[in-house]
């Protein structure tokens, strides 16, 4: 039997990954390289609390947060493949170092019209320290006490946001 001339990766889809074969002289590989910093920081707590304090083209959180601020943390639902449980887990941390308090953090899950998420799904995705300490609230689409009307796109379909966004 010939070998499959064709590349083989394995795609994350859910919590396994799907074995895909394609042919590598008609399609590139777009992925970091492993000797790239961007690849090893990828693990790094260090490098992602550094991040918070040089993003693009935005002042520091230290700069922007204050101790009396109330924060809203959006992040994706379980359907959506994110770090978000280590990001919030830090997050929370660096806000509480510079001095917002756990009843000032609130997460909303952006669940889009999907249902809202399971309990198992909510600690998948903001992690259990995070589910214990924390409030928080899945977007519900169907809602309409939720959402706030915030204008029309260009051809006039309404745009509505949840409530919570627009009181962040």
């Amino acid at each position: 039997m010939t070998p499959d001339p064709r590349a083989l990766v394995q795609l994350a889809y859910g919590r396994g990954v799907i074995p895909f074969r394609f042919d590598p002289d008609r399609f590139d590989l777009l992925e970091p390289d492993s000797g790239t910093s961007a690849a090893r920081e990828v693990g790094d707590d260090q490098a992602l609390l550094a991040a918070l304090e040089s993003p693009i083209d935005s002042a520091p959180l230290s700069e922007l947060i204050r101790s009396h601020d109330h924060v809203l943390v959006v992040v994706p639902d379980a359907t959506r493949a994110s770090g978000s449980a280590r990001v919030t887990t830090l997050l929370r941390s660096h806000l509480g170092a510079l001095g917002v308090t756990d009843d000032r953090i609130r997460i909303l899950i952006g669940a889009g019209t999907h249902r809202a998420p399971r309990a198992e799904e909510v600690l998948a995705i903001v992690g259990p320290e995070i589910a214990e300490r924390l409030t928080i609230e899945a977007h519900d689409a169907f809602d309409d006490r939720q959402l706030v009307a915030v204008g029309d796109t260009p051809r006039g379909t309404p745009v509505e946001l949840n409530r919570r966004l627009t009181q962040a």
